[in-house]
């Protein structure tokens, strides 16, 4: 078996579809297939309770650990806040090792703005979020509310999978002919900036946080405490009962972020994924503080194209120690990677929640 493309990255829509067509991607759904994802569908009847978070061990499958900790099936299937549960993935993925196909996941956009901590799990695989080549076995995801509770009332889907051939990151020149070709936009000079302002690391640009509250718009929100009302996942949730609006401008003076509160804020550059990349927000270093800024992060080719300068990211921030950060502070990093191909259809040319962002926005799933 051949792939149906000769160059080496992160496999569009058709390659997705490639994988589905030779029964190397099972028990999926032609809506399920993103422009360079596929979402991962969980089996709500497999939820169960775990005492710990584990990694997957070399010696045997996830169900004989899952066994061996003595999980607890659910039958409210609501999931509370600081518990960890395990669920099974109903689409099986076989990787030959022929083809040299290697994948890793990411949480969907919405179950990172729910505050709710996913990892995909491969049986005999010690890493989160890997599907190695060659890999043949069952999918597990790791689920973790840390802010509400959450309710599932069918299948549903947290995660989703993406597919490699080869490695996909830009470096030295050819990042900075893609920076240089105005994909980042500053709202503070008002401009596009270059590949010497945002590449500090050559290898990564650099994203500051935006504390504006402008034109009656709030600068974010904060997750409310100890709510008792279950965020229903597929439906439209009263978003006065889970956040507060941060409604005062901090351009002045810091906002104090307070150790493990979530908070949802934008960054303050509008950043543009062409059709022939994709892009990853990428995990922090200690050096930029002592915070996560995002658990999603992924966004797929064609983000912000219809858009002049482009949209912002969203941030999903949570201290690990009480902090005051400033408007303009340095944030987040984003790794832009080459596509096998330009996706057949982009982002900005499919129907999405999150395609008229423009500040900081809630999960679909909120209704402010």
């Amino acid at each position: 078996m051949k792939l149906p493309f000769e160059g080496k990255g992160a496999f569009n829509d058709a390659g997705i579809r490639f994988l589905i067509e030779k029964g190397l991607v099972q028990n999926t759904e032609d809506t399920s297939v993103k422009p360079s994802s596929l979402d991962l569908t969980i089996i709500r009847e497999s939820l169960m309770e775990v005492p710990f978070c584990f990694q997957a061990s070399i010696k045997k499958s996830i169900a004989e650990t899952l066994k061996e900790f003595r999980g607890r099936k659910l039958k409210d299937f609501i999931l509370e806040p600081g518990r960890m549960y395990v669920a099974e993935v109903r689409e099986k993925v076989i990787l030959p090792k022929e083809l040299g196909v290697y994948a890793y996941a990411n949480p969907k956009s919405s179950t990172g703005r729910a505050d709710l901590h996913v990892r995909l799990m491969a049986d005999f695989v010690q890493e989160y979020d890997t599907i190695p080549v060659g890999f043949d076995g069952k999918l597990y995801v790791f689920i973790k509310p840390n802010s509400f509770r959450i309710q599932f009332d069918s299948n549903f889907s947290l995660n989703q999978i993406r597919f490699f051939n080869g490695d996909t990151r830009l470096q030295d020149e050819a990042l900075r002919t893609l920076i240089d070709s105005n994909v980042i936009y500053s709202t503070k000079y008002e401009r596009s900036l270059s590949y010497d302002e945002v590449c500090t690391d050559q290898k990564t640009a650099l994203l500051t946080i935006d504390l504006r509250a402008q034109e009656g718009k709030p600068a974010g929100f904060i997750a409310k405490r100890h709510v008792f009302e279950p965020v229903i996942w597929n439906a439209k949730n009263d978003a006065h009962t889970f956040f507060e609006e941060i409604t005062k401008a901090h351009t002045d003076t810091p906002l104090i972020f307070e150790k493990d509160r979530f908070y949802i804020l934008s960054s303050r550059e509008y950043c543009k994924v062409p059709e022939e990349y994709a892009c990853e927000m990428i995990t922090i270093d200690e050096k930029l503080g002592e915070f996560r800024s995002h658990y999603a992060g992924f966004l797929d080719p064609g983000w912000g194209v219809n858009n002049e300068h482009g949209r912002p990211f969203t941030l999903e921030v949570r201290a690990f120690e009480d902090i005051a950060m400033y408007h303009g502070q340095p944030v987040a990093r984003i790794r832009y990677e080459k596509m096998v191909a330009p996706a057949e259809a982009h982002y900005d040319s499919i129907s999405s929640n999150y395609t008229d962002q423009m500040t900081a926005r809630l999960g679909k799933m909120f209704v402010w």
